[in-house]
Parts: structure tokens; C-alpha cells; sequence
């Protein structure tokens, strides 16, 4: 009996060691988790005073782009205002050099004009400010206008401007629609070649309207589409993008998209080197075709 009791007494007794052994084992990881819970919270206080500073500094910027952008537009239509005078004066000069440096004067005014009208709405539309006006127009009245306007800039340099388009009341923000256009077809005369030919296309597909613009410019490399439409992203050479501006025209024109539910993309076109294609939802029906 003793022997069996001094067994059991010890059985007991290292039991009871191995018990205090993980009390104390338990004790030191409640400590440590106690220690580095203070240390995550004092992380995130330290993450959020950031995130603060950084909300406030970047408030602050949008502020100051706002006061720039609008300083900044009465000068330029002032600049543009006496260049138009100045080619209306000089229109039956014989040197042809003045002619072609005041036109690209005014090119390269009109281009900063809507840099700037880009930096404004770019802050709008990321913000979620800019006010969004759906409204049930022809589709073709924004092909036509743009068509005016582009065939009168390639004038001068013997662009062919096709136009090719199927009327439907599509609802949408035509005026914020138009800008995305305007920007492209920018981008599409820029780089087209003296002599070349660029398309405009709108046409449904799907109950989506499809708007394309084509060029018979430089094709655009596969690795450059993937980042072609975030901010401050170019295309092109290094000599190209010193006249292409700051790389916001085409991420202006995904944002207006994505305001859409749309896409916007640059896909392969047999007999086209390049093409921007938009489709937008919201055609509520069919007129005629053009």
C-alpha cells in the first residue's frame, strides 16, 4: 500500500509541475501578446496621424490645382485672341514660315487649354464632384461636331477625316462623352502623317454604343496598352512626348468611360494601325443609319 501510495503521489505531484510549468508557459505568451498588441495600436495611431497629414496635404493641392487651372485660362484666351488676330492679319503675307508658326502657335495653345480643362475634371471625376448629366440624344450630333472640328485642324496637313456613323438616342453625358472624344482625336491627329487618314466610327453593338477612332499612324506596342490610360502615362518616343503634354488626356478619357460603365481599349483593326475603341452602354433605341 505505502508503495503504491508514493507511486500515486508522484504521478500527482508531476502532474501538478507540468500544469504550473504551462500556467506559467501561458503567462509569458499572454504578456507578449499583451506586448505586442500595444505595439500594433501604437502602429495604427502612428497610420492614421499619416493618413491624416497626407489627406490634408493632398486637400491642399487640389486646392492649389483648382486656383492654377482657372489663373491660368484667361491668359491663354488672351494668347489665343491675338494670335487668331494675327493670322487674319498676316493671311495674304508671302512668307509662308509666319502663316505655319502662328497656326501651331495656336495648336499648341488650344492643346494647353485642354490640358488644363483635363486637370480640372480629372480632379472632378476622382472626387466624385463632377456632376453627372444623362440625357437621350442622337449618338451622331457628337460625331459630327468632332468631325467639323477634326477636319479642319488636318487641313493643313492633307489628313483624310472619314466619318462613318449609325444614329441612336443613347443616354448618356454627351458633353463629358464629346471631351473623351475630342482627347482621342487629338491624340489620333498628333500622331497620324502628313497625308494619312484617320476614321471616326459610332455604331451599335449589343445595345452598347460603339465608338472607334482609327489612324494610319504608328502602331502602339503591346506593352505599352496595358499602362496606356493611367495618369501620367505616355505613348510614344521621348521626342513624341515632349510635344504630347503631361499624359492626362487618356486617363481623362478612362475616367469618363468608367463614369459610363463603359470600356475603353486600343484593339487590332485589320487596315489600321491604330484604333481607340469606347463602348458605352445606355442605347434606348435605333434611328438611322449614315
Amino acid at each position: 500500500m505505502l508503495g503504491i501510495l508514493a507511486v500515486t503521489q508522484g504521478s500527482v505531484g508531476a502532474r501538478l509541475r507540468r500544469m504550473v510549468k504551462d500556467l506559467r508557459a501561458e503567462r509569458d505568451q499572454v504578456s507578449e501578446l499583451t506586448v505586442a498588441q500595444r505595439q500594433i495600436e501604437g502602429l495604427l495611431e502612428r497610420s492614421r496621424q499619416q493618413n491624416e497629414q497626407l489627406r490634408s496635404l493632398q486637400n491642399d493641392k487640389d486646392a492649389l490645382t483648382s486656383l492654377l487651372i482657372h489663373d491660368l485660362r484667361a491668359p491663354l484666351g488672351a494668347l489665343r485672341a491675338n494670335i487668331e488676330w494675327l493670322k487674319q492679319e498676316l493671311a495674304s503675307t508671302d512668307d509662308p514660315d509666319i502663316v505655319d508658326a502662328l497656326v501651331q502657335s495656336r495648336q499648341v495653345t488650344d492643346r494647353v487649354t485642354g490640358m488644363i480643362g483635363d486637370l480640372l475634371n480629372i480632379n472632378r471625376l476622382e472626387n466624385g464632384d463632377m456632376p453627372f448629366v444623362a440625357e437621350e440624344k442622337p449618338s451622331r450630333m457628337i460625331l459630327e461636331v468632332l468631325h467639323q472640328q477634326l477636319t479642319a485642324l488636318a487641313r493643313e496637313r492633307r489628313i483624310k477625316v472619314e466619318l462613318h456613323a449609325e444614329d441612336a438616342l443613347l443616354s448618356a453625358d454627351h458633353a463629358l462623352l464629346q471631351r473623351a472624344l475630342e482627347n482621342i482625336s487629338a491624340n489620333a491627329l498628333r500622331y497620324t502623317p502628313t497625308g494619312g487618314t484617320i476614321r471616326i466610327e459610332g455604331i451599335v453593338r449589343d445595345g452598347q454604343l460603339q465608338y472607334a477612332i482609327r489612324n494610319s499612324g504608328p502602331v502602339i506596342p503591346a506593352h505599352v496598352r496595358a499602362t496606356l490610360f493611367e495618369k501620367y502615362v505616355q505613348a510614344g518616343n521621348a521626342q513624341d512626348n515632349r510635344r504630347a503634354g503631361w499624359g492626362l488626356g487618356l486617363y481623362f478619357c478612362k475616367l469618363a468611360v468608367d463614369a459610363h460603365r463603359g470600356t475603353i481599349g486600343v484593339e487590332d483593326v485589320e487596315g489600321w494601325p491604330t484604333s481607340f475603341v469606347l463602348r458605352i452602354p445606355g442605347v434606348v433605341g435605333a434611328l438611322r443609319a449614315a
